[in-house]
């Protein structure tokens, strides 16, 4: 069993989606998340981007937990994202000793920023020596997004393991695997 948090901005009904999954979602912890996307969404989530959620799955949390992006080894990670999905530096002590829940939305949001990223184009993320974060539209996207990152780094640990040099996936693979779901004449997958 793995924890999940969950948060839909201003709404209650997110958590019908997560019926399927077993966690500790008790309505104090739903508040303190739902602070920090809230905290958040005016200046780097958009609106439809309303939906957040946080497990300490066992592959994504050990990237994190390493300190890594996950290099793009494959093609299931290029149907989502064009490069490697990132992992934020270690919180500062004073920023841990702070309001911790407030200060880890923070910390995604100035590390999207550094690398140049936005929101809509990636929606997931490591936070280093802790876990992964996914978002969405709704709860049911951000969850199936934690699915999808969990599922991508299972596959590049494997990946490494059975080849320590191996290759990171060609970028007519990568264009073509995200163009074609996501592109301006995405046709797979709609």
């Amino acid at each position: 069993h793995h924890r999940v948090d969950a948060a839909q901005v201003g709404n209650d009904e997110a958590f019908e989606a997560l019926t399927l999954v077993k966690g500790d979602l008790s309505h104090d912890r739903r508040r303190r998340i739902a602070a920090v996307v809230d905290a958040s969404a005016p200046i780097h989530f958009p609106r439809r981007r309303n939906a957040v959620v946080h497990t300490h799955s066992m592959y994504a949390t050990a990237w994190a937990q390493a300190g890594r992006d996950i290099p793009i080894y494959g093609t299931t990670h290029a149907d989502h994202f064009t490069g490697p999905i990132p992992c934020t530096s270690p919180m500062a002590d004073d920023m841990i000793s702070g309001d911790y829940e407030f200060q880890t939305g923070w910390q995604i949001i100035r590390h999207l920023k550094e690398k140049h990223l936005r929101s809509e184009e990636i929606e997931m993320i490591l936070v280093g020596n802790h876990a992964p974060f996914t978002w969405g539209k709704n709860a049911a996207k951000a969850l199936y997004n934690s699915a999808v990152l969990e599922s991508i780094a299972q596959m590049a640990i494997l990946t490494e393991q059975i080849n320590p040099n191996a290759p990171l996936l060609k970028e007519a693979l990568i264009k073509k695997h995200f163009e074609r779901k996501h592109g301006p004449d995405a046709y797979y997958g709609q």
